[in-house]
């Protein structure tokens, strides 16, 4: 069984730019972010919002969920982790 590795910080993106889309768009649509995301998006976002950053895993997990793209949230920085 391998050992857990933490992601390096310098492998994350800051959590806010995420955390504040998703936060929108469930207010835009008049959902909780569980109904936006479902249970697999929620656990994505709590993890990143516990963190104050994200992986791009994470980012692109509920970024596919939203129908938006990193990049949109993320610019050149997404491009960096890719």
């Amino acid at each position: 069984m391998a050992a857990y590795a933490p992601t390096p910080e310098a492998l994350r993106l800051p959590a806010g730019p995420l955390l504040a889309t998703v936060d929108q768009a469930a207010g835009d649509r008049g959902v909780s972010v569980s109904e936006l995301l479902g249970n697999t998006g929620q656990k994505l976002y709590a993890r990143a919002r516990q963190a104050g950053a994200a992986t791009l895993t994470q980012v692109e997990g509920i970024c596919d969920r939203l129908g938006c793209h990193p990049f949109e949230l993320y610019g050149p920085a997404d491009q960096r982790l890719a």
